[in-house]
């Protein structure tokens, strides 16, 4: 077997896993049960899988476009409006994710690169995750 393994699961979750907000009480705690899962997995698929997630906070996204469809403020256009979102989110990076952002985490969680980490999570969230 190589260093390797058999292969890689990634799973791709939210930041509301270990940040609620108000209002998500029930997918906060579905998505935190995943994590535990997903950690569980980690230890009992070694050596030949690996088992690491993604969790991702506000990623631009059809939701987001459908939100500023029906936007109070119609004197912004998307991309103020996304940058007023951050703003008002307080992320650190001062934008929402973009797919490609989340899919390079995935890709390098999947790869050989990671060969040497499982049970872990990258967080995708331009800083918004304030656990430490």
């Amino acid at each position: 077997m190589s260093h390797d393994g058999a292969g890689a699961i990634v799973a791709v979750n939210s930041l509301l896993a270990y940040q609620p907000e108000p209002h998500m009480v029930c997918t906060s705690a579905a998505r935190a049960g995943v994590q535990n899962l997903l950690k569980s997995l980690a230890c009992e698929l070694a050596p030949a899988i690996r088992v690491n997630s993604v969790v991702v906070g506000l990623i631009e996204s059809g939701q987001w476009r459908r939100r500023f469809e029906v936007r109070a403020n119609r004197n912004l256009g998307y991309d103020a409006w996304l940058a007023d979102v951050a703003a008002r989110r307080t992320i650190p990076l001062g934008r929402l994710g973009k797919p490609e952002d989340v899919a390079q985490a995935i890709v390098f969680l999947g790869s050989s690169a990671a060969h040497y980490i499982t049970g872990a999570r990258i967080e995708v969230s331009g800083g918004l995750s304030r656990q430490i």
